[in-house]
């Protein structure tokens, strides 16, 4: 009997200390979503003004020394992340956890009006700002269209 008491206890006492456990992205303050998003459509914005220099500095530090000056970052975006460069349409969606990177997913019509997922890790520097720390693009399938 005692055994069953003390596995019940050991239960409830880690069902509850788990209850208290929120997951990295709900414990994003409002204020850092707020500035995540802008971050996202500067970028967008500066691919659209072929403002490589204005695209470039919005990226991690990790981003900018893989590659170095902005006319690199730019010509990467041209060849493998069209869909990002002068889009059609563009609509935010919501922040997650990616095993405890916060990022922002991004639906995103390309010029070629082929959909995608964009999604972007983002990064906090000892600064407080967020900067762009890469990006996913992930189909979408022709049924969620």
């Amino acid at each position: 009997m005692r055994r069953l008491f003390v596995c019940i206890v050991l239960v409830l006492a880690a069902t509850a200390a788990f209850a208290q456990t929120d997951p990295p992205s709900a414990r994003i303050s409002d204020i850092d979503r707020a500035a995540i998003r802008p971050k996202i459509e500067k970028q967008l914005d500066a691919f659209s003004r072929d403002d490589a220099a204005a695209a470039f500095a919005l990226n991690s530090s990790k981003i900018r020394g893989m590659f170095r000056t902005p006319e690199r970052f730019m010509s990467m975006v041209l060849g493998s992340y069209a869909a990002l460069y002068r889009p059609k349409e563009v609509t935010f969606r919501d922040i997650v956890d990616l095993n405890g990177i916060v990022a922002q997913r991004v639906y995103v019509r390309g010029r070629d009006g082929v959909p995608v997922i964009a999604v972007y890790p983002m990064e906090q520097g000892i600064d407080g700002e967020w900067r762009i720390d890469g990006c996913m693009l992930w189909p979408v399938p022709e049924s969620a269209v």
